[in-house]
Protein backbone atom coordinates (compact mmCIF):
# COMPACT_ATOMS: atom_id res chain seq x y z
CA UNK A 1 0.00 0.00 0.00
CA UNK A 2 1.44 3.39 -0.98
CA UNK A 3 1.86 6.14 1.55
CA UNK A 4 2.72 9.82 1.43
CA UNK A 5 4.15 11.85 4.29
CA UNK A 6 3.14 15.48 4.75
CA UNK A 7 3.90 17.69 7.77
CA UNK A 8 5.03 14.67 9.77
CA UNK A 9 1.79 12.76 9.14
CA UNK A 10 1.77 9.55 7.12
CA UNK A 11 -1.22 9.06 4.82
CA UNK A 12 -1.92 5.66 3.29
CA UNK A 13 -3.82 5.43 0.02
CA UNK A 14 -6.69 2.98 0.43
CA UNK A 15 -9.75 2.13 -1.62
CA UNK A 16 -11.76 4.71 0.35
CA UNK A 17 -9.22 7.49 -0.11
CA UNK A 18 -6.40 8.60 2.17
CA UNK A 19 -6.10 7.42 5.72
CA UNK A 20 -3.99 8.76 8.55
CA UNK A 21 -3.84 7.31 12.03
CA UNK A 22 -5.83 10.35 13.22
CA UNK A 23 -8.53 9.53 10.68
CA UNK A 24 -8.64 5.87 11.73
CA UNK A 25 -8.94 6.73 15.43
CA UNK A 26 -11.74 9.19 14.67
CA UNK A 27 -13.64 6.56 12.66
CA UNK A 28 -13.16 3.94 15.39
CA UNK A 29 -14.40 6.34 18.06
CA UNK A 30 -17.57 7.04 16.06
CA UNK A 31 -18.25 3.36 15.43
CA UNK A 32 -18.09 3.44 11.64
CA UNK A 33 -14.68 1.90 11.11
CA UNK A 34 -14.26 -1.18 8.94
CA UNK A 35 -10.63 -2.31 9.16
CA UNK A 36 -10.87 -4.45 6.00
CA UNK A 37 -12.25 -1.59 3.95
CA UNK A 38 -9.66 0.85 5.29
CA UNK A 39 -6.80 -1.48 4.42
CA UNK A 40 -7.90 -2.49 0.93
CA UNK A 41 -5.81 -1.11 -1.91
CA UNK A 42 -7.49 0.55 -4.90
CA UNK A 43 -8.22 -1.82 -7.78
CA UNK A 44 -5.62 -1.65 -10.55
CA UNK A 45 -8.24 -1.51 -13.31
CA UNK A 46 -9.85 1.56 -11.74
CA UNK A 47 -6.46 3.24 -11.26
CA UNK A 48 -5.67 2.64 -14.95
CA UNK A 49 -8.97 4.24 -16.00
CA UNK A 50 -8.11 7.26 -13.85
CA UNK A 51 -4.61 7.43 -15.34
CA UNK A 52 -6.10 7.47 -18.85
CA UNK A 53 -8.50 10.26 -17.84
CA UNK A 54 -5.71 12.27 -16.23
CA UNK A 55 -3.49 11.86 -19.31
CA UNK A 56 -6.29 13.28 -21.48
CA UNK A 57 -7.77 15.97 -19.26
CA UNK A 58 -5.30 17.10 -16.57
CA UNK A 59 -2.08 19.08 -16.49
CA UNK A 60 0.26 20.11 -13.63
CA UNK A 61 0.08 23.51 -11.98
CA UNK A 62 2.08 25.17 -9.21
CA UNK A 63 -0.77 25.86 -6.79
CA UNK A 64 -3.48 23.72 -5.24
CA UNK A 65 -6.74 23.49 -7.16
CA UNK A 66 -9.32 23.60 -4.35
CA UNK A 67 -12.20 23.69 -6.78
CA UNK A 68 -12.33 19.90 -7.19
CA UNK A 69 -11.55 17.19 -4.63
CA UNK A 70 -10.67 13.57 -5.33
CA UNK A 71 -14.25 12.56 -4.58
CA UNK A 72 -15.73 14.92 -7.18
CA UNK A 73 -13.07 14.04 -9.73
CA UNK A 74 -13.70 10.31 -9.40
CA UNK A 75 -17.28 11.05 -10.50
CA UNK A 76 -15.96 12.77 -13.64
CA UNK A 77 -13.99 9.62 -14.48
CA UNK A 78 -17.09 7.48 -13.85
CA UNK A 79 -19.09 9.65 -16.27
CA UNK A 80 -16.33 9.34 -18.85
CA UNK A 81 -15.80 5.57 -18.66
CA UNK A 82 -19.24 4.43 -17.37
CA UNK A 83 -17.69 2.34 -14.58
CA UNK A 84 -17.48 2.65 -10.81
CA UNK A 85 -14.28 4.32 -9.58
CA UNK A 86 -13.21 4.44 -5.94
CA UNK A 87 -11.94 7.63 -4.32
CA UNK A 88 -8.65 5.89 -3.59
CA UNK A 89 -8.21 4.82 -7.22
CA UNK A 90 -8.21 8.46 -8.30
CA UNK A 91 -5.72 9.44 -5.57
CA UNK A 92 -3.50 6.47 -6.48
CA UNK A 93 -3.51 7.53 -10.15
CA UNK A 94 -2.34 11.03 -9.21
CA UNK A 95 0.27 9.50 -6.86
CA UNK A 96 1.65 7.61 -9.85
CA UNK A 97 1.90 10.90 -11.79
CA UNK A 98 4.06 12.25 -8.97
CA UNK A 99 3.20 12.50 -5.31
CA UNK A 100 4.09 16.20 -5.29
CA UNK A 101 0.71 16.84 -6.96
CA UNK A 102 -1.24 15.57 -3.92
CA UNK A 103 -2.39 17.93 -1.15
CA UNK A 104 -4.38 16.53 1.74
CA UNK A 105 -7.37 18.14 3.36
CA UNK A 106 -6.67 20.19 6.47
CA UNK A 107 -9.65 18.34 7.96
CA UNK A 108 -7.99 15.18 9.31
CA UNK A 109 -11.37 13.41 9.29
CA UNK A 110 -11.54 13.63 5.50
CA UNK A 111 -10.43 10.83 3.20
CA UNK A 112 -10.38 13.20 0.20
CA UNK A 113 -7.44 15.00 -1.38
CA UNK A 114 -6.90 18.00 -3.62
CA UNK A 115 -4.28 18.28 -6.30
CA UNK A 116 -1.91 20.67 -8.02
CA UNK A 117 -3.62 20.01 -11.34
CA UNK A 118 -5.68 21.89 -13.92
CA UNK A 119 -8.56 20.09 -15.62
CA UNK A 120 -9.99 20.47 -19.11
CA UNK A 121 -13.21 22.50 -18.79
CA UNK A 122 -15.10 20.27 -21.20
CA UNK A 123 -14.22 17.17 -19.17
CA UNK A 124 -15.47 18.94 -16.05
CA UNK A 125 -18.79 19.83 -17.69
CA UNK A 126 -17.94 23.53 -17.70
CA UNK A 127 -18.10 26.07 -20.50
Amino acid sequence: MNSVKRNGIEYRITELGVRSDFNARYQQKNGNFDEKQYNREPERHQVDLCRDWLDKFASPRKTVNNRHSSYGLKHRVEAHCHEYISNGAFIQAVYEMGEEHIVFSSDWRSSNANFKLNYDKQAMGER
